[in-house]
């Protein structure tokens, strides 16, 4: 990502100007200097292009729940919607059942965890949902 892009032209902008930080991201071809508060990810509406609020907030408790997973039936109840429902948001939003992406969603994690931690093996299947 460009966090460190982004922290080291705060730096520069706060320590020797604003116009200097924008010349050192035209070298970096950084299109701006985000400010500290804005977000660095794309929000989950923009990056899977929902606009369904029950839905992206089902995603949500799905994100925080990789390492417990919720029934079916729970994820409906917390999102406020049938579990019927639910399932045609997602077969028609995603393309998958919510079951499917929520596995989507738990192999990603592994995947990054396995990649960008010193865990063991066991340790990530746990923090995944998968025992």
């Amino acid at each position: 990502g460009s966090a460190g892009l982004d922290m080291m032209l705060q730096i520069i902008a706060d320590k020797h100007g604003y116009e200097l930080a924008l010349l050192v991201a035209e070298q970096y071809m950084h299109p701006h200097i985000r400010p500290p508060h804005q977000d660095q990810r794309m929000r989950l509406q923009s990056r899977l292009n929902i606009n369904n609020p029950r839905l992206i907030k089902a995603i949500d408790i799905m994100r925080q729940n990789l390492e417990a997973p919720l029934t079916c039936q729970e994820l409906a109840d917390a999102s406020n919607m049938s579990a019927r429902q639910m399932e045609r948001l997602f077969k028609q939003h995603l393309q998958h059942s919510p079951g499917q992406y929520y596995l989507h969603l738990r192999l990603e994690k592994t995947q990054q965890l396995l990649r960008q931690s010193s865990l063991s093996v066991l340790q990530i299947a746990t923090a995944c949902g998968f025992s």
